[in-house]
């Protein structure tokens, strides 16, 4: 049931890229190195 598991992540990140402002979306791109891992 690792699919549901993925959806729902995509849903919750999708859900907080709709609220955030995307100035914080780059700053906290900026701290972290490691997203790459889901893009």
């Amino acid at each position: 049931m690792w699919l549901l598991h993925v959806f729902h992540l995509s849903l919750m990140l999708f859900t907080i890229y709709q609220y955030l402002p995307s100035s914080s979306i780059l700053a906290l791109e900026d701290k972290k190195p490691s997203n790459n891992s889901f893009q």
